[in-house]
């Protein structure tokens, strides 16, 4: 899965014309990429939002990052896009296998309904 190779090896696909799929590469390609460097950043994008929308009066929805805001707004961020950018990069190892490859896509979708949820609640505040 990880080896002193990955990210800078020459393995991009598998040795046999038929292995494309289930297995793990060292490099990836740019559709592979693409979806997790999106993630990655609409979690950011999340984070802003979610911070301004706090400094309005608002609430965390999720108790287990409600908890990391009253932890402080540096455990918040460092969890937030800490645990995107592990979760991320599970997702784009993992990218070649079955269901998973659909997954980052699903959560792309997701991030999508939550920022025009962000827009609805800025129209609200407003």
């Amino acid at each position: 899965m990880l080896s002193r190779y990955w990210l800078r090896g020459r393995r991009r696909h598998g040795r046999r014309a038929d292995e494309n799929q289930e297995i793990y590469v060292d490099r990836y390609r740019a559709r592979e990429w693409g979806p997790a460097i999106a993630l990655v950043i609409l979690s950011a994008a999340d984070l802003v939002l979610t911070l301004l929308y706090l400094e309005r009066g608002g609430e965390e929805a999720n108790p287990f990052m409600r908890w990391a805001i009253e932890a402080g707004q540096p455990v918040f961020i460092g969890l937030k896009l800490g645990l995107t950018a592990l979760g991320a990069t599970f997702l784009l190892i993992h990218t070649r296998f079955g269901w998973i490859r659909w997954v980052p896509w699903t959560l792309l979708g997701l991030y999508t309904l939550l920022m025009g949820y962000h827009v609805w609640l800025r129209v609200q505040l407003a």
